[in-house]
């Protein structure tokens, strides 16, 4: 399911799924939107279980299932030829994650142009049989080799709260010079 384009959108109570050896099939896709709500659905599908790409703000994921399939990502922002892009306020909440890739994962291009990736709040998330739980990944590229273009990369850039900092990857060769605060809160690995 993609959404682009869409304001003040109210989603909830859905089922999504796709057989996991289905070549990339998204849950629900969600780009250029604003004040979307999605709540009390499961997606299982052979890719992102969500997927919050540039231009979007204000985007509240919360009493969602994710699994088989990937995670909740955002980005990848910054790609080729891009302008500033940037997804602003996104909260994540009460989910649960069950046979997943990944938990979480924020990736910007490796040769990135400037952009913004702010106010994200994971609050109450349950993960099961998880890969990686949380990715922060700052030199993307789907396509190696990658150009890199080495910046600053500052821990003091995240912010945690009652995470335990093992759980975390993060691909730090290119971290924004704008700030990307992250606060995560009763964060549950089994």
């Amino acid at each position: 399911m993609s959404l682009f384009g869409y304001v003040n959108l109210n989603m909830f109570n859905l089922r999504l799924s796709a057989p996991g050896d289905s070549p990339n099939i998204d849950g629900i896709k969600i780009g250029s939107s604003e004040e979307i709500k999605i709540s009390k659905t499961r997606i299982g599908t052979s890719d992102d279980c969500v997927a919050i790409l540039s231009g979007s703000k204000k985007i509240n994921i919360s009493q969602v299932h994710c699994g088989p399939g990937h995670e909740i990502s955002v980005g990848s922002m910054g790609g080729e030829g891009s302008v500033i892009e940037s997804v602003v306020g996104v909260t994540v909440k009460d989910c649960t994650f069950n046979g997943t890739s990944d938990g979480t994962i924020i990736k910007t291009w490796a040769s990135s142009t400037t952009g913004v990736a702010s106010n994200f709040i994971y609050e109450n998330i349950r993960m099961m049989n998880v890969g990686n739980p949380i990715i922060i990944n700052q030199g993307y590229s789907p396509y190696p080799p990658c150009d890199m273009k080495v910046l600053s990369c500052s821990q003091s850039s995240l912010f945690y709260k009652l995470f335990p900092p093992l759980c975390m990857i993060r691909s730090c060769q290119d971290f924004p010079k704008t700030p990307c605060i992250m606060l995560f809160h009763n964060l549950f690995f089994t």
